[in-house]
Parts: C-alpha cells; sequence; structure tokens
C-alpha cells in the first residue's frame, strides 16, 4: 500500500483526510448516542423512582 506511484499519491492523501474526517463524524455521532442513552436511562430510572415513591405515599 506505500509503494504507491507519485502520480497516485495526491489522490490517497485527499482520501485519506476524507476517511479520518468520516471516522470522526462517526465516532462523535456514536459519543452522542451513547450520551443521550445514558441521559434516557437516567431520567427512565428516576420517573421509575418518582412513580414507584408516588405509588407508595398514595397506598
Amino acid at each position: 500500500m506505500i509503494s504507491i506511484s507519485a502520480g497516485m499519491n495526491g489522490k490517497s492523501k485527499i482520501n485519506k483526510t476524507k476517511q479520518n474526517k468520516i471516522f470522526c463524524f462517526v465516532i462523535e455521532t456514536e459519543r452522542r448516542l451513547i450520551n443521550t442513552k445514558l441521559l434516557l436511562i437516567l431520567i427512565t430510572k428516576l420517573l421509575g423512582n418518582v412513580l414507584s415513591f408516588r405509588t407508595l405515599s398514595v397506598s
């Protein structure tokens, strides 16, 4: 892969930068998804606790 002709060298560099940008974008989106999932889990747990507390106080 390293032994590419001089004419192809510039193109491969451009492709690498594009791939790096896409890779970074994918990592960012995955991080955001994980963060939102964690937030949703925390919110649902808090809501569950509040609801269970309310049902206990009602009964």
